[in-house]
């Protein structure tokens, strides 16, 4: 079953994701004629019909193509019949670049990993050097993630993360009772981002309310220092804005902080 979220601010993270996908096809050119490698993990049906919009695979290959860029594209859903719908929606957006690809896996998120690699080292003269991108949700195989994340510096890191389910496991930390605070010992958000090789770390400012009472935050990590020009309405996460939002975006469902590029050190 997909963990894509349900709600008013979906199609503003869908825009988001768009924004995502769209300057790291830009700025992986630099690795042309090399394909672009790309991951969505949790990844639905295509479509989410509660928000009313485009779900992240094909907002993803939409964006591949108005770049021009040559893909190959790998989406991963535990639920069959999620995939197969998938399958048809995926279909709908060919004709793609030639040598693109896109595959459809109804399996668990870990097997994801070792296919992509197996993949990208049959293909690439030097694997370490793919570029691309990968979209994970709450749930996925943080061991096999990290590994990936190591073994290939260049492709980008997403994050879609669920900032109210961090404060809960706060609380259940800090409670007295051992039963709620048992196997939270790790579990912060801080120490799950610095879990991954990726040195540049960004979240985009949050949407202007809190839908259904749950946070949402996207993160973007990256080998390469981003620039800043591109990656609208993110910042760095250890910035004083960066700081900020994550402080107040945990205590204020007001969200969506005025924040500007200039203010920003």
């Amino acid at each position: 079953m997909s963990n894509q979220g349900q709600g008013g601010s979906t199609p503003r993270k869908q825009e988001g994701f768009a924004r995502l996908f769209r300057q790291c096809l830009y700025l992986s050119r630099g690795a042309l004629p090399f394909a672009y490698w790309h991951l969505d993990l949790n990844a639905g049906e295509g479509f989410n019909h509660v928000a009313g919009c485009e779900g992240s695979p094909i907002t993803f290959i939409q964006e591949a193509l108005k770049v021009g860029r040559r893909f190959h594209a790998f989406f991963c859903d535990n639920d069959p019949a999620l995939t197969e719908k998938l399958r048809g929606a995926v279909l709908a957006t060919t004709p793609w670049p030639d040598g693109s690809s896109a595959t459809i896996r109804t399996s668990d998120n870990a097997q994801l990993f070792a296919a992509v690699a197996d993949a990208i080292r049959e293909e690439e003269p030097n694997p370490a050097h793919a570029v691309g991108s990968c979209l994970c949700r709450h749930g996925f195989p943080e061991k096999e993630m990290a590994a990936f994340a190591e073994r290939f510096p260049k492709i980008d890191l997403i994050f879609h993360l669920n900032v109210s389910l961090f404060a809960r496991v706060r609380g259940c930390k800090a409670s007295p009772n051992p039963s709620r605070s048992k196997g939270f010992g790790e579990w912060e958000l801080g120490e799950l981002i610095g879990r991954f090789a990726r040195p540049h770390w960004w979240l985009r400012n949050p949407p202007p309310h809190s839908w259904g009472g749950e946070r949402f935050i996207t993160f973007l990590g990256r080998t390469m220092r981003p620039d800043r020009r591109r990656f609208t309405d993110f910042y760095p996460l250890g910035s004083r804005i960066g700081r900020e939002i994550l402080r107040t975006f945990r205590h204020n469902p007001g969200g969506l902080l005025p924040f500007m590029w200039e203010d920003c050190p």
